[in-house]
């Protein structure tokens, strides 16, 4: 600064000197002084980092010029444990050493691992196109589990950048027949990705449950997961915080709070800055951009919020001289309040956390997000402190900010009950919903009838309503009471699963027909079913019911 047009250099020895920006190709007449460039690399851009030595490692990067398909027509199979895998290699970059690899992750694979997935499995597929599924992982979990990936790679020397085309997802296989099993080809729809059935499926949020209650902060969050709605093209993945809230809504409602930081923002950035909810740049965003790249059947099941949450704080308590009273919201989609992230019912810690924040080790786990940032904005305002609003820190400790600073964004909304049809377990802690949808109808053709065959009942149905596709499932659901909007009447699932083209269905063992319409009740829906995160949507069910029975055990249906 005191030199005028001087630069700065290292000494061989590691020190500092200053040169005559003129003159600085020359270091004390030993020659030219060197050049050591620096640059990033995006990680969006890297499928691996390869361990070459103790400290040193080579990339792989995704080049768009490989390409790697599944042939239209082809399957993957498996058969004993072994995967084969068709594959057709392409791309200006491909070439005959150009090899085909598969990965297996333990979550959805993301550029630069975004939601920090664990590789479980990596290697070449041999010349038929084959691998064996490592130990332990079973078949039945492909796609909700785990996820497996094909990709094509160039390999290259010991310290050059290797590349590969971007993995491709891998439906679950066929397994093969068995010797001696004969199989009778047949015209089906594509399988979703999770298949629905009784064992996963429960009538409304049946089988979702509230979090573990908070402790000292000192463990991680323990609670259940539901995928719903969109952020960035990705399912967004939630926490529930409560499974039949009322907290911010009249109509019992599934509690949700982002799991991650989706995005970065200003909480207050437009002059005067009040760092208040009732101005935040944020509310603007999230209930207008953020909640219209929902699908609008998801829309329609947020459910409107009002109030503080419910939950004020002790007068005495560090949080009310701190923060003051818990800011009432009148929003769909809002930021958390202190009084939230504070409660035990929602698997929080109830200790303010603050009176920590200095000393190493003593974060609150339980408090902590990832994603675009780890610290994450509050919606409450801060007593004393025009323009500041609260936040959770990288270590779970609550914090205050100038409310025009760039902090994570984890928005939280209710989804009534009422609108949710099922909730499906996609892995030991996470769900998905099917939402009733209005635009999909399903009914029995007036001039048709139900019919009955021993234990088989077969249901002539039609698929109706705009949100109707070649792809629309015909399925049957039976209650042990009559279906109730949320199941607010807490009835069960005796029989759910995908009807065939001919609407035919085993009545499950037990069921007395002539109990039919009685003892159980009888339902048909039009579903459109979507990948293991999407969320589901189906018609609002249809009654079947017989209308006379005769002798002999002889039913007639209507």
């Amino acid at each position: 600064e005191n030199r005028g047009w001087h630069v700065l250099g290292i000494q061989p020895d590691g020190g500092f000197f200053t040169k005559s920006a003129a003159d600085a190709g020359v270091y004390s007449g030993s020659g030219g002084i060197g050049i050591a460039p620096a640059l990033n690399v995006d990680r969006r851009s890297i499928l691996f980092s390869v361990k070459i030595a103790a400290d040193e490692f080579k990339l792989t990067l995704i080049d768009e010029g490989l390409a790697i398909t599944v042939p239209e027509g082809s399957t993957v199979t498996m058969k004993d444990g072994t995967v084969t895998v068709p594959y057709e290699i392409g791309g200006p970059d491909a070439t005959e050493d150009t090899l085909a690899a598969v990965m297996i992750l333990d979550r959805e694979y993301t550029p630069g691992n975004e939601n920090g997935a664990a590789l479980l499995h990596y290697g070449a597929l041999d010349a038929e196109g084959s691998f064996a599924l490592p130990e332990g992982l079973d078949p039945a979990g492909w796609g909700t589990d785990y996820h497996v990936c094909l990709l094509a790679e160039n390999l290259n020397d010991t310290y050059e950048t290797d590349c590969a085309s971007s993995p491709v997802p891998l439906n679950r296989p066929e397994t093969l027949p068995a010797a001696g099993e004969v199989r009778v080809p047949r015209e089906e729809k594509a399988a979703p990705a999770v298949i629905k059935d009784m064992s996963n499926t429960g009538l409304a949020a049946a089988g979702i449950e509230a979090p573990v209650p908070g402790g000292d902060g000192e463990e991680l969050w323990a609670g259940h997961y539901v995928y719903f709605g969109r952020y960035d093209g990705k399912p967004i993945r939630f926490r529930v915080l409560a499974e039949r809230s009322t907290a911010y809504t009249d109509k019992e409602a599934l509690f949700l709070d982002s799991d991650e930081a989706l995005f970065v923002d200003c909480f207050d950035d437009t002059e005067p800055i009040s760092g208040t909810w009732a101005d935040s740049d944020i509310r603007s965003f999230l209930n207008g951009p953020f909640l219209n790249a929902f699908s609008a059947v998801e829309r329609s099941a947020v459910a409107p919020g009002s109030g503080d949450g419910g939950r004020a704080f002790d007068p005495d308590a560090p949080e009310a001289g701190v923060y003051g009273a818990p800011v009432p919201v009148d929003d769909r989609v809002f930021l958390l309040d202190v009084a939230d992230v504070t409660n035990p019912a929602y698997g929080c810690a109830p200790g303010p956390g603050w009176k920590y924040i200095f000393l190493p080790g003593s974060g609150m786990p339980n408090h902590v997000k990832t994603g675009a940032f780890t610290f994450w904005w509050l919606r409450s305002a801060v007593t004393g402190k025009p323009g500041c609003a609260a936040d959770v820190n990288a270590a779970g400790n609550l914090n205050e900010l100038e409310a025009d600073g760039l902090l994570g964004v984890a928005p939280a909304l209710n989804v009534d009950i009422g609108a949710v049809l099922f909730a499906t377990r996609v892995s030991a802690r996470e769900f998905k919903l099917t939402l009733i949808d209005d635009d999909l109808t399903v009914s029995v053709p007036e001039d048709k009838a139900v019919s009955f065959s021993g234990s088989t009942a077969t249901i002539p149905y039609e698929i109706g309503g705009p949100d109707a596709s070649e792809d629309t499932l015909a399925a049957v659901l039976v209650l042990d009471r009559v279906y109730s909007a949320g199941n607010e009447n807490g009835a069960s699932i005796l029989c759910y699963g995908t009807l065939d083209t001919d609407g035919a269905f085993a009545l499950p063992g037990g069921l007395d027909p002539a109990g039919w319409g009685t003892e159980y009740y009888v339902y048909i829906l039009a579903e459109n079913r979507h990948g293991a995160h999407e969320t589901d949507y189906s018609s609002a069910p249809v009654k079947v019911y017989p209308t006379v029975f005769g002798s002999g055990g002889e039913v007639k249906f209507r």
